[in-house]
């Protein structure tokens, strides 16, 4: 059980840093925020994780990717 959530806190830490490769590539942050959230509606998945969810899913929820993409953004500026 340990080991589950081990691997599913760095599998969400991995998909943090894809997403801010991503953006830093592109240079397109509301580009690749409208891609998530589209993949987000056409998987029917919920916007944000909660409880244990948080702990559970290999992917960070979709609001917090969206914070901390716009959170780069800025400090590029």
């Amino acid at each position: 059980l340990f080991v589950g959530f081990v691997q599913k806190f760095f599998s969400r830490r991995f998909e943090r840093q894809a997403d801010r490769y991503c953006v830093e590539l592109t240079g397109q942050t509301e580009t690749y925020i409208s891609a998530l959230t589209k993949l987000t509606e056409m998987n029917y998945s919920t916007k944000k994780w909660v409880g244990l969810d948080r702990f559970l899913k290999t992917h960070p929820d979709l609001e917090g990717r969206i914070k901390d993409l716009r959170e780069m953004a800025v400090r590029e500026l």
